[in-house]
């Protein structure tokens, strides 16, 4: 299978340090800090922890988990707690469940391309089961600064489709657009208030 050069040097070959000798899956790292399976024995043994690993390994597929939502798979499939605790933990020994490494990856990109909020970003890995100490450290690179910035760059992008909407619509829909993102009142008003300077805001 042909590979590029980046995608050879994260590439490594997980065997019994996952499961039995007879089950090995070729896993390769992406920036985002997702895995992606390059290659599953597809005939697991039938037990309980076989079944497990098996699940686990074709939800990496998909995109990074973290260690509550493939517990929460597990739990849905009928895998005994004790079972799925002992091949999670197996999984986050060898690095293929990792929150803080999720966490981090999914902050930095959803920050960048979607232009979210410290608190909006939090509240999405609370979501997907990231303990509140490792979603406040992948958001901490975050400043003040950078959400103003990231919050006008939101706000310019949304005016560019409201050319012909009266001055107070506009403010109107940007201040709503801007707290669906997660920002606070004082910035987003800051933010419209320096675009729509027809519209005298009140203070949050």
């Amino acid at each position: 299978m042909a590979r590029s050069h980046a995608a050879r040097r994260h590439l490594y070959l997980v065997t019994s340090s996952v499961g039995p000798t007879s089950e090995a899956a070729a896993i390769t790292t992406v920036p985002s800090g997702s895995v992606a399976i390059m290659s599953l024995d597809p005939e697991p043994s039938g037990d309980a922890e076989a079944m497990a690993r098996s699940l686990c390994l074709r939800a990496l597929t998909t995109r990074a988990q973290t260690r509550k939502e493939l517990a929460d798979l597990l739990r849905s499939k009928g895998v005994p707690a004790d079972v799925a605790a002992t091949v999670l933990d197996r999984f986050t020994a060898v690095g293929l469940v990792d929150d803080v490494a999720l966490a981090a990856g999914y902050a930095e990109s959803r920050h960048r391309t979607l232009g979210l909020s410290r608190s909006a970003l939090r509240q999405k890995l609370r979501e997907r089961g990231v303990a509140p100490e490792t979603a406040e450290a992948a958001v901490s690179h975050i400043d003040l600064e950078a959400e103003e910035s990231a919050a006008l760059a939101l706000a310019r992008r949304k005016l560019a489709t409201m050319k012909h909407v009266d001055p107070p619509t506009r403010a109107r829909r940007l201040l709503a657009m801007l707290a669906r993102k997660g920002y606070s009142a004082s910035i987003s008003h800051q933010v419209v208030r320096s675009l729509v300077t027809e519209v005298d805001l009140p203070e949050p």
